[in-house]
C-alpha cells in the first residue's frame, strides 16, 4: 500500500493525495480525503492515549543513527502503534541507502531522512510525505508533490521497480531525473532515475551499499568518471552477469553534435574525464585535437569547446569571428555570451546532453532481463 500525506494549514480546494496532515498544539492530526480522522502522530518520547490509530515519531536533525537500536528502543515504549515514523539527518548518501535498505526490512516504518541528500528517500518510501505548494513544506528536503508524481511517477514505484540513478558531487545542477523518467515512462519500463551525491571517498561504501538494492544502470559524472572503472573514463555504469560493467557515451554524443569535422583542429578547455573522452572520439572522428589546461594560450581553432566545470574558464579569451565555439554546460554561460559578441557561432551543452543520456537509455534497455546479484 502508497501512501501521501501533504502537511497542510487549511482544507485544499483540491484533494489529490491520500492524507492530510494538520498541526494542534504537539500532536498531527492526518485526515483522509473524506475529512475523516484516521491517523494520530504523537512524539515518540509521549505517552498518548486514544482509539485511533497511532504513528509514533522520532526525529533526528543533525544525524542517521543505527536505525536498528532506534527503532528498538521506540518499541520498548511503544510496543503497540499503527506505525513508527522515523525522520532523520541525511548527512551523505550513504545515510539514505541505509534507510531506504532498513525501510524495506521492516513495513511497520515510515523511513525518511531530511535533507537535500534525504530526497530519495521520500521518492522510494512506500508512505511518504510531500506538500502541495511551496510555502506549505515543514521538512528539509520536502518535495512538491507535483514533482514527485509528475517527474518520479511516484504511484507507480514498488519494491521491484527498476533503480538507476546518477552519481557524482555535485549532482544538483543535473537535469536527468527528467530525461531519464520521461524516457522510463514512454518506454514503459518500470524503472525510476534518482540523483545522488557521491565523493570519491564514499565509491567503495555507495557499491556495497546498493548490493542491498534493485540498481540496474548510473550516469556518473565528476569527479568519479575516472575512478569508477580503473584505467578507463565512464560516465555510464550497467549491470551485467558478470557485475558492473562501464562505457563512455560523451565522446560519441559530441561527434554527433559537431557533425562533419575531418580535417579541423578543434581546441578542447579542461583535463577532466568529459574532455579527455571527447578528445579521444573527436580524433577518431579525423580531427586533429588540443587539449589545454588552466591558464595555457589558447591557439588557432576551428572548433573550441570548453570542458571545464567553470562557466568562465581560466583562459585568455581568444574569440575567432565565425567559428564555432561550445561549451558542454546545458545552461547559457559567460563563456558562450563572450563568444557570441565577438561573432563567434555558438552552441551549448543541451544537444550534446541529450545524445549521451539517449545511449546510456540504449545500453540500460539491452540488459532490462537481468536480475542483479544479491538484490532482495
Amino acid at each position: 500500500m502508497k501512501l501521501v500525506c501533504a502537511p497542510v494549514k487549511e482544507w485544499p480546494a483540491r484533494l489529490p493525495v491520500d492524507l492530510y496532515e494538520f498541526k494542534e498544539g504537539n500532536v498531527k492530526l492526518l485526515y483522509d480525503r473524506h475529512k475523516k480522522l484516521q491517523f494520530i502522530d504523537r512524539d515518540w518520547k509521549e505517552n498518548p492515549s486514544t482509539d485511533h490509530p497511532l504513528i509514533i515519531s522520532y526525529h533526528n536533525y543533525t544525524e542517521t543513527p543505527d536505525l536498528e537500536l532506534t527503532l528498538a528502543e521506540i518499541k520498548q515504549r511503544h510496543p503497540r502503534a499503527w506505525a513508527y515514523k522515523i525522520a532523520t539527518w541525511a548527512q551523505s548518501t550513504l545515510d539514505s541507502l541505509r534507510m531506504i535498505h532498513f525501510q524495506r526490512q521492516h513495513p511497520e516504518v515510515i523511513g525518511i531522512c531530511m535533507g537535500e541528500k534525504g530526497a530519495i528517500t521520500r521518492i522510494l518510501a512506500p508512505f511518504t510525505y510531500a506538500s502541495l505548494r511551496e510555502e506549505d513544506k515543514n521538512a528539509p528536503g520536502q518535495l512538491l508533490w507535483s514533482e514527485l508524481e509528475e517527474i518520479y511517477h511516484y504511484s507507480r514505484i514498488t519494491f521491484k521497480t527498476r533503480l538507476y540513478g546518477l552519481i557524482g558531487d555535485p549532482v544538483s545542477h543535473s537535469i536527468g531525473h527528467l530525461y531519464h523518467n520521461d524516457a522510463f515512462r514512454y518506454n514503459q519500463m518500470d524503472a525510476v532515475y534518482l540523483k545522488m551525491g557521491v565523493t570519491p571517498a564514499e565509491l567503495p561504501s555507495f557499491f556495497e551499499a546498493i548490493k542491498m538494492l534493485p540498481f540496474y544502470g548510473l550516469s556518473v559524472t565528476a569527479p568519479l568518471k575516472e575512478k569508477v572503472i580503473p584505467g578507463a573514463i565512464v560516465n555510464t555504469l550497467y549491470q551485467t552477469e558478470k557485475g558492473w560493467e562501464g562505457c563512455n557515451t560523451d565522446g560519441i554524443a559530441a561527434l554527433t553534435v559537431l557533425g562533419c569535422i575531418a580535417g579541423t583542429q578543434i581546441v578542447i578547455l579542461g583535463a577532466g574525464g568529459a574532455a579527455k573522452a571527447i578528445k579521444e572520439a573527436l580524433i577518431e572522428g579525423g580531427a586533429r585535437v588540443i587539449l589545454l589546461q588552466r591558464g595555457m594560450k589558447i591557439p588557432t581553432y576551428d572548433i573550441l569547446i570548453n570542458a571545464t566545470s567553470s562557466s568562465s574558464p581560466d583562459f585568455e579569451d581568444r574569440f575567432i569571428a565565425g567559428k564555432q565555439v561550445m561549451d558542454i554546460s546545458i545552461r547559457p554561460t559567460p563563456f558562450l555570451r563572450r563568444a557570441k559578441a565577438a561573432g563567434c557561432l555558438t552552441m551549448d551543452g543541451l544537444p550534446l546532453y541529450f545524445y549521451q543520456a539517449l545511449l546510456q537509455s540504449i545500453h540500460w534497455m539491452q540488459v532490462k532481463d537481468l536480475d542483479p546479484p544479491n538484490c532482495h
